[in-house]
């Protein structure tokens, strides 16, 4: 028979409740209420200073930080980018194209971070919807929720298997496998895709979202000129091939050889005039031997929009007219309602839109001094062979290093090393791909997950619920879609870790807090969905709810929890 809780076990209970109160109002920051709490704790007596404090130098936390410098340097060198724009170049048909595009989300999402991910294939997305027709909403949605299926694939996946394994280790003293849960969420991942493309999406973006905001106006295309030099696979080939290998109009050619056919083999020197989207440059930077710019380009530099405005000193005037050289920055395309033979001879007007190659200091200079508008604040990403290099070989280094039983937290702070190799811009811009609040919040609210273990309360409850999957499973799903994912894997942890087959309640629920679905505001995967495609709250529940079924489903049966 179950004892009655002590004083002190009940003071723990009205503590927690009282925190996971604050998260659910959201009026307080979650890192906040994080500090918070440990300092009740702190007060209350349940642990010391130093054991709340040595939480942020935790394995959990090392691996977490770790984890987003290298998800941060893989996303930074446009390689999903690039593998998208292949994909959607080679594929014309909608079902055959969303199910290769989320497939390789949720794969890509057991490495990279999913947020990262949905940003990542946003403007690709917006490229498709345009080529087909759709509205966007048809599709962000369902990338929002591949992005989130797929983090639970590694145990470096997404924060809450972090979480998980390392409370694993703690008790047990070894790591689980890295793949643990792999099986079990490729299988439930892909029957969800299927769902998603073929029963969801029809009923997504049945009306066209009215643009309301001049955010999002999105240019369509940009006309471009790119040179082919002696390393080209192009040579030899005709324009047509050109065509179909970019998945981009070939306008004209300009060449020093009069005839200019479209059955003429290309050779060196030849000047192929493009019509392209902004989604597809990273494919066109990555293709070996097409020369877009005068020069090189360099790590610092990226790529921006810029409109001419009526009042622009660049009106009336030709590109080759331009003193481009004293902020060193060049123009790689225009955008513009008029015909276009070549970009240097063409006479800018008001209304035509600049793609210009530069560091952003000096593209900033170059917009003020000729009174141009920005666009795209955030720059156009280019293919960086050399970070993507690395960063997959910190990532792999990692892995191997942690089936050899190497420490987590060391193994994966030397694959973030590795990956910084990348550069000088990746080492500036290593602390911006931590998202330090985040951090914050585990490194603080650790401490409750271990007061839970030590009090004995996780074995109270697992008794009261009579260690009880389901239950633990509704609760994950309860806790992930109400207080965050990251909250229901600490305090779930010891639960789990509590039952007869500790291994059954930390797959179960690792499945569980993996499904914030439910809501908008339960991923910030979901939350860039709902703000950008317009989508209504029932929207979410009515997906997610199924979404949440089929994981149930293939779960349970795979455990051998439930017979169909």
């Amino acid at each position: 028979m179950q004892s009655m809780p002590s004083l002190h076990e009940y003071g723990l209970i009205a503590i927690i409740i009282i925190s996971l109160s604050f998260l659910l109002s959201r009026r307080l920051r979650h890192d906040i209420i994080g500090i918070a709490t440990m300092i009740v704790l702190i007060i209350a007596g349940y642990l010391t200073p130093q054991e709340a404090l040595q939480n942020f130098s935790s394995i959990t936390v090392i691996m977490l930080i770790s984890l987003m410098i290298i998800a941060g340097t893989l996303a930074d060198s446009g390689i999903l980018e690039v593998m998208g724009n292949y994909i959607t170049s080679k594929i014309k048909y909608e079902k055959v194209l969303l199910l290769l595009l989320l497939s390789l989300t949720v794969i890509a999402s057991g490495f990279v971070s999913d947020v990262a991910l949905i940003l990542a294939f946003i403007p690709l997305i917006y490229s498709v919807s345009l080529r087909l027709k759709r509205p966007i909403s048809r599709y962000l949605l369902p990338l929002a929720y591949a992005a989130i299926l797929g983090g639970p694939t590694t145990l470096i996946g997404t924060s809450t298997n972090v979480i998980l394994t390392n409370a694993w280790y703690n008790k047990f003293g070894y790591n689980l496998n890295l793949f643990e849960f792999a099986k079990i969420n490729l299988i439930a991942s892909f029957i969800s895709i299927i769902i998603l493309v073929f029963v969801i999406t029809p009923f997504l973006g049945r009306k066209i979202k009215e643009v309301s905001s001049l955010k999002e106006i999105t240019v369509q295309s940009y006309i471009i000129e790119a040179q082919i030099t002696g390393d080209s696979n192009f040579i030899g080939k005709t324009p047509k091939d050109v065509e179909k290998s970019l998945n981009a109009k070939v306008i004209r050619i300009i060449s020093p050889w009069r005839f200019i056919g479209t059955v003429r083999k290309l050779k060196e020197g030849d000047i192929l005039l493009l019509k392209i989207t902004p989604a597809q440059l990273p494919l066109i930077l990555s293709s070996r031997g097409l020369k877009i710019s005068e020069k090189e380009k360099e790590e610092k530099e990226m790529f921006f929009e810029l409109l001419v405005t009526s009042s622009s000193k660049l009106k009336g005037r030709k590109v080759k007219e331009l003193d481009l050289d004293t902020y060193n920055s060049y123009v790689i395309g225009i955008a513009s309602a008029n015909f276009i033979t070549r970009i240097n001879d063409y006479i800018l007007r008001p209304g035509d839109i600049l793609l210009i190659q530069g560091e952003e200091p000096n593209v900033a200079k170059l917009a003020k001094y000729y009174d141009l508008l920005p666009i795209n604040s955030q720059g156009l990403k280019a293919f960086d062979k050399r970070k993507a290099l690395f960063s997959i070989s910190g990532l792999s280094i990692a892995i191997i290093l942690s089936f050899f039983n190497f420490n987590l937290g060391l193994s994966f702070l030397i694959g973030a090393l590795i990956s910084t190799f990348s550069g000088f811009s990746t080492l500036r811009k290593m602390y911006e791909y931590v998202e330090w609040p985040l951090i914050v919040f585990i490194g603080s609210y650790l401490s409750l997950g271990e007061v839970i273990i030590n009090s004995g309360i996780s074995s109270m409850v697992g008794g009261l619920i009579h260690s009880s999957l389901l239950i633990l499973f509704l609760l994950a799903i309860l806790l992930s879609n109400t207080v965050g994912y990251v909250t229901a894997a600490i305090i779930l942890a010891p639960i789990a870790l509590s039952f007869p087959n500790p291994l059954l309640g930390v797959t179960v629920l690792a499945m569980g807090a993996s499904s914030p679905f439910l809501t908008p505001f339960a991923h910030q995967a979901n939350l860039i969905a709902y703000g950008t495609a317009g989508y209504k709250n029932r929207d979410f529940l009515l997906a997610g709810i199924l979404i949440i079924l089929i994981k149930f489903l293939v779960t349970f049966y795979l455990l051998g929890l439930l017979k169909l």
